[in-house]
């Protein structure tokens, strides 16, 4: 989007203007250079803020780099001297500071560490086994990390004594040496064990023993003082730049530094000038714990502080390369070594990255440029095949650091099913395929389950599969133990200090499947073991950070305890009800509030003191640490928590919120069109709501009188959302395309093997061809799709059955026709990849990670009851069911669509929506994909094809440089309109019962526009009913050529143009429609008299001659819509053979009628469309209807024109059965009258639906007209009754009651499946 886009020129710019001048390539590393920015920005696209590389070679810094700026402040471009910090890259450090001082005499690292450091003891007495070796190789047993205070905004100089204390308590997870597990508070003790020994401070050791003896001049413990030139991590969309990050164990994690000082860091390892060449050698030697893999070689070969001695990505490559990462809250880092050739490339992020891939790209491409790298082929690791039945033992709950997972065989599917729980149950997550002795998950991560005497566990598989890492562990069986005390609880924090950067709420319950545990929900789902009623233990032996908690229930408090934090059980929280001073206690424990309401803030914080806000869902929203501003929105349910010193104030001042006096006028405005919708253009209900920067500045509904009579309605009702569903089909394919297993410009066939047609142009239909409409597909299948109150995946499930016998009405990707089919196998290949269902992929995905509460497919289990009532001339029907997902039957809310609608945005502001797709693909989706084909020239337009949306060049936003964005959607009762303006964080949603979703487009036009002017984001407002004058004028004699005939797929017209200018439009089929005359005008268009509609005529590139229209009109009461579209195509007519032409004359006598559709289907509702007849006429030769004539049973309508007049065009395909004429048409069968008998004439009867399950017609006789029919239905059976012109009565919508029988009309039995018997009586 445009913020993004300056966002990323603006690096750009740093790149290339700025970078040689600060850091420096030598001649021959270009292509090192070309490489490191391709990889860097691609982070910078993502999450990193700014960033700085450095390679050096035989003590030469052959390239260094830096990208962005240190602070949105300030704009000072990084460069060679910024600092940021390095994370864990401080632990080759730490160890490189213990060789020194084993180099000295003053530790030998086999002794225990306890001998060094006397204060250091736990209360499992094997502490004492515990080497200085095993902290440097993660071999200890300690559980993992001390969270509380370890990351804050200030320096606390305490937290190492903080950590030795905690550790009195604490027990270990393994023997001392036995498993190498990642743990920090093991650094932390080595920073402790330097200061002990050395007897000065670890940083003044660091400057003395290694920073000053390899000029490392931009090296430090923690951020240089008073430096300036430090990088900052900031939030370039929300504009906000965060706090400075300091990481109190400085051995574990806290040092700042450079790349270009982290590649000179690397010359420790090659010669005397710190350490010898034996302690050389133990420090690049592997030093993993024996029962670390439990098969294969270990993923990290741990070494001492390195993550790998030997990483696995350049072992395969004949290369030995010693790896460290490096991660904090704000920062990423990470340092490659190669000691044989004197290599080391640095990589330091402001930011998350995936700051190892980048190093990997940078260092390959080094090793080739020197002739080093031998990429032959890897032969995988053979597995020991075993059948699927074989794992049943594996089936159950398994835990990682922060997921809690179940996995069960599926015997049918050859694999595993895997679930995630979501604090509630478990939900689908993944299939891992079972395959050559492996499990294989969808995006092909390679799994195996092992055991040891202690437990199972499932491992991951690497680069040969011979590198393996244990990932998550099952659970083990526990006491069945009394969960209540953390069920179903929230806990706000008590101990929380002002400038503590791990700040979160805290939610505990019990696990389903799991008796005896419970779960801790803080920065992930953490498991435990339940000792007794009140006292939690983690048993996870091969995961790292594991977390132990309990409730304490002492001096009359309910506490829950964890790694040092308090937290209170939050249900018994005041309200937060008047305005206040929160002055924190003597204790200074934190003071935390419910809002009962939706209120508005005005806050009054000391620097001493801090405010956070957290949502209902207990995710952050507001944090006076990160967010300047001092007046805020609290949404009702919220917690309010202040945090000080002791005696420290928070003034909070508050209102009632209600919409800002700006937006008074805007809603007034909106109330006033709902109204009009409502009074005057056919709307018997409607939603709509209005979210600007995270925040509904509108959200009402509005009712007609049948809809007052019928239902309660309410913000929270659910609609059906017709093709608005297209958009999250879009959203889960590029879901999919971010995962990187599914690219765009793939055939579909690739995703879906089953995909076949009779047109071999289908192998080049991609997966962006489905989403751009421009894959060639004759229209929609429609049949078995829309329903009453009655989900069914039949049309799902015959779709590909229904496109192998079609062709194709055009080359794929020549043009743009709005195509449902397309979405409908974009449904498929979200289902083929994904292993689920769509609706289990959408709710999984992007309903629950948005928390979409009124969000809904047909498969979703919910109260159909609560669905907005919908009517035909005036009676209400069941709810509609729209079986066809993912072209248009989801359900939703006006609010749901704007929280949806979020995920498109540059900065929405709404945490979750900025999880769903990356800033590239959401670009993508707004990429002009009506413009790689046939279309008119783009002017101001409600059309414009991108991926799903409808338009991506929207009229009138276009006049005003504004990129917005939209999507419509119409079933036969429900519609709805969605408008989405990235840049400036608006999204418009408008659901209606009745109506059109136009009507919501305009609506939508005319509140934002009215919003913009408001905000100052428009100069002024397009003048809604200004009327542009027709000039007439002489036309060229040229322009009558343009006579002839013309017809797009629903019509065919004569135009006939005089010499004097005037065109006459006479419509050829259907009937009845008046001749239209438009007049010739200087501009060169014919306009019609009232001056809102002009056409032209263009002959495209594929020769073809299409009518330009250019629609200008206005909606008493709503406001203006401009449409440009060709609107049909020059045609010519030929006879075909007599005796072909005389077969299809016959048929025009009769009518045929509707025999598939279930018992509940829409269709029987109404006469025109459950039946069909055709005409006729001297003048279309070779035509039936609008249907070209193709042979004696075939004819076809096949245009090709862009947009929405040349979509689902149609065959028809004559054939009989059992000696019965049907038609089939787009899936749909209907049998010939003459081939319906009538009623039979006794006074009772009953109706046998046959073997095919079709529903059987009858024509009401004479001497039964007038008389009263009544029904007795089997199961889900139905009938219907129709008069000469409608359906008068349908048992689906009306119940089962006796019905007067119409002269000359048809009555239709419709069974639920083949057998199922209809009995009726007349009287």
């Amino acid at each position: 989007m445009v913020k993004k886009t300056g966002r990323i020129l603006f690096l750009l710019v740093i790149i290339l203007n700025i970078s040689y001048v600060l850091g420096g390539l030598m001649p021959g590393w270009e292509s090192v250079a070309d490489t490191a920015r391709k990889e860097i920005e691609k982070c910078l696209e993502v999450s990193a803020s700014s960033a700085a590389i450095a390679v050096r070679i035989d003590g030469q810094t052959v390239y260094s780099e830096s990208f962005g700026v240190c602070s949105l402040d300030t704009l000072r471009p990084v460069d060679g001297n910024t600092q940021f910090n390095i994370g864990s890259v401080s632990k080759v450090f730490a160890a490189a500071s213990v060789l020194i001082l084993v180099q000295q005499g003053k530790v030998n690292l086999d002794l225990p560490v306890f001998i060094y450091l006397p204060e250091f003891s736990m209360k499992d007495p094997r502490y004492k086994d515990i080497t200085v070796r095993m902290l440097l190789n993660h071999t200890s047993g300690i559980a993992g990390t001390s969270l509380k205070d370890s990351m804050t905004a200030q320096r606390n100089a305490g937290y190492v004594q903080q950590v030795i204390s905690n550790l009195k308590d604490s027990f270990l997870k393994n023997d001392p040496g036995e498993i190498s597990i990642y743990c920090n508070d093991g650094f932390t003790l080595v920073q402790a064990l330097v200061e002990k020994v050395s007897k000065i401070s670890y940083s003044e050791f660091l400057a003395e023993n290694i920073f000053s003896r390899l000029d490392m001049t931009n090296s430090s413990a923690f951020f240089k003082e008073n430096n300036e030139n430090i990088a900052r991590y900031y939030d370039y969309d929300q504009n906000i730049s965060f706090p400075a990050e300091y990481v109190n164990s400085l051995a574990s994690g806290g040092l700042a530094g450079t790349a270009e000082d982290l590649v000179k860091y690397a010359e420790i390892l090659y010669d005397d000038k710190i350490l010898n060449e034996q302690l050389r050698k133990e420090f690049m030697s592997p030093q993993v714990g024996p029962k670390t893999a439990l098969s294969g070689e270990p993923l990290y070969m741990f070494g001492l502080g390195w993550d790998s001695v030997e990483d696995p990505v350049f072992l395969d490559s004949g290369v030995t390369v010693l790896t460290k990462n490096g991660g904090t809250c704000f920062y990423s880092a990470q340092l490659h070594v190669v000691p044989e050739y004197k290599i080391s490339v640095a990589l330091t992020v402001a930011g998350g990255a995936d700051v190892k891939s980048v190093n990997d790209a940078v260092l390959k491409e080094v090793l080739k440029l020197k002739g080093s790298l031998d990429e032959s082929k890897k032969v995988f690791n053979i597995q020991t095949v075993l059948p699927l039945a074989f794992f049943s033992g594996y089936e159950g709950i398994y835990a990682s650091l922060d997921s809690i997972f179940k996995y069960e065989i599926d015997l049918q599917n050859n694999g595993m099913n895997v679930e995630i729980f979501n604090g509630n149950m478990f939900i689908p997550y993944d299939f891992l395929r079972y395959e050559d002795g492996y499990f294989i998950s969808r995006s092909s991560d390679v799994y195996s389950f092992v055991n040891d005497d202690n437990g199972k566990y499932i491992q991951q598989h690497f680069h040969d599969r011979q590198s393996t890492r244990v990932l998550i562990e099952k659970i083990k069986p526990s006491k069945n133990i009394d969960t209540r005390e953390f069920e179903n609880k929230v806990w706000v924090p008590l101990n929380l200090k002002a400038h503590d950067l791990c700040a979160m709420m805290a939610r505990t319950g019990s696990i389903s499947q799991a008796d005896g545990y419970v779960f801790l929900h803080f920065s992930g789902f953490h498991i435990n073991a339940l000792k007794d009623g009140f006292t939690g233990e983690n048993n996870l032996r091969y995961i790292r950070d594991t977390v132990a908690f309990r409730i304490d229930k002492t001096a009359g408090s309910c506490n829950l305890l964890f790694e040092g934090y308090r937290y209170a059980d939050a249900s018994i929280l005041p309200v937060l009800e008047r305005s206040e001073k929160i002055q924190i206690g003597s204790l200074g424990e934190n003071i935390s509030m419910r809002v009962s309401d939706d209120l508005f803030l005005k806050l009054d914080i000391p620097d001493e003191a801090r405010l956070i806000i957290f949502s209902d869902s207990l995710e952050m929203i507001y944090d006076s640490l990160i967010h300047e501003c001092r007046e805020v929105y609290v949404p009702k349910g919220s917690y309010v928590t202040a945090i000080g010193k002791p005696g420290a104030e928070v003034g909070i001042s508050l209102k009632k919120y209600q919409q800002d006096d700006r937006y008074r006028e805007i809603k007034a405005r909106a109330e006033k069109i709902a109204d009009t919708l409502i009074d005057s253009y056919g709307v018997t209900s409607l939603q709509y709501a209005m979210i600007y920067n995270n925040e509904f500045i509108l959200s009402s509904f509005a009712a007609g009188t049948d809809s007052r009579k019928e239902e309660v309605l309410s913000t929270a009702t659910p609609y059906g959302i017709g093709s608005t569903s297209k958009m999250f089909t879009t959203a889960a394919v590029m879901y999919l395309v971010d995962k990187g297993l599914v690219d765009l410009d793939k055939p579909v066939s690739e995703y879906i093997p089953q995909f076949t047609m009779k047109d071999e142009r289908y192998k080049q239909i991609t997966v962006r061809m489905l989403l751009n409409h421009s894959s060639g597909f004759m229209g929609s299948v429609y049949a078995q799709g829309p329903t009453y109150n009655h989900p069914d995946t039949a049309n799902h499930d015959n779709i590909l059955k229904e496109l192998s016998g079609q062709m194709l009405k055009a080359d794929p990707g020549a043009f743009s026709v709005y195509c449902n089919d397309g979405f409908t196998l974009a449904e498929l290949v979200v289902e083929n990849i994904s292993k689920m269902s769509f609706t289990q992929f959408v709710r999984l995905f992007i309903i629950d990670p948005l928390k979409l509460q009124s969000t809904f497919t047909p498969q979703d289990s919910f109260e159909k009851s609560r669905l907005a009532a919908t009517f035909v001339n005036g009676i209400r029907t069941p709810g509609e069911t729209f079986n066809m997902i993912g072209t248009g039957g989801m359900y939703s809310t006006a609010e749901d669509l704007c929280r949806f609608g979020q995920i498109f945005m540059d900065n929405s502001g709404y945490s979750p929506a900025g999880l769903i797709l990356s800033q590239k693909t959401k670009d993508e989706t707004f990429s002009k994909e009506y413009s790689k084909g046939v279309w008119p020239v783009q002017t101001d337009n409600i059309a414009g094809f991108g991926l799903g949306w409808d338009s991506v060049d929207l009229y009138p936003y276009n006049r005003h440089s504004i990129l917005a964005v939209s999507k419509g959607g119409d079933t036969g009762l429900y519609h709805s309109s969605l408008v989405v303006l990235a840049e400036y964080n608006i999204a418009f949603a408008v659901t209606f019962s009745g109506g059109s979703s136009t009507f919501g487009s305009i609506f939508a036009q005319e509140i934002i526009l009215d919003l913009l002017q408001s905000e100052g984001k428009v100069d002024r407002l397009l003048e809604r009913d200004k009327k542009t004058p027709v000039v007439l004028a002489a036309m060229p004699l040229y322009m009558t050529e343009y006579s002839g005939s013309y017809e797009n797929s629903e019509n065919i017209y004569d135009i006939q143009i005089s010499t004097d200018g005037v065109l006459t439009e006479k419509t050829l089929y259907p009937k009845g429609i008046p001749e239209q005359k438009y007049k010739y005008t200087k501009e060169g268009f014919f306009v019609n008299a009232a001056g809102n509609k002009k056409l032209s005529f263009v002959k495209e590139k594929n020769g073809i001659t299409y009518i330009c229209t250019e629609k200008n009109m206005f909606l008493n009461g709503l406001g203006r819509v401009k449409a440009k579209t060709y609107s049909s195509q020059k045609t010519y007519f030929s006879d075909v053979e007599e005796s072909i032409r005389k077969v299809w004359e016959e048929r025009t006598g009769n009518k045929y009628f509707l025999v598939n559709e279930q018992s509940t289907s829409q269709n029987y509702h109404q006469l025109a469309a459950s039946s069909m007849s055709f005409s006729m006429d001297i003048a279309l030769k070779g035509c039936i209807s609008n249907y070209r004539i193709i042979s004696r049973d075939f004819a076809v309508v096949n245009v090709q024109i862009p947009g929405f007049d040349g979509r689902d065009t149609q065959s028809i395909q004559v054939f009989e059965k059992d000696g019965k004429e049907y038609i089939k048409n787009a899936g749909w069968i209907f049998l010939c009258d003459k081939n319906i008998d009538y009623l039979n004439g006794s006074e009772t009867g009953s109706c046998i639906i046959g073997t095919d399950g079709y529903a059987c017609w009858y024509k009401i006789p004479d001497d039964k007209a007038g008389k009263s029919i009544e029904v007795s239905k089997q199961g889900g059976s139905s009938f219907a009754v129709y008069d000469e012109n409608s359906c008068i009565f349908y048992s689906v919508v009306s119940g089962n009651q006796k019905i007067m029988l119409p002269k000359n009309g048809m009555i239709l039995f419709i069974g639920e499946k083949p057998g199922d018997v209809l009995y009726y009586s007349i009287k």
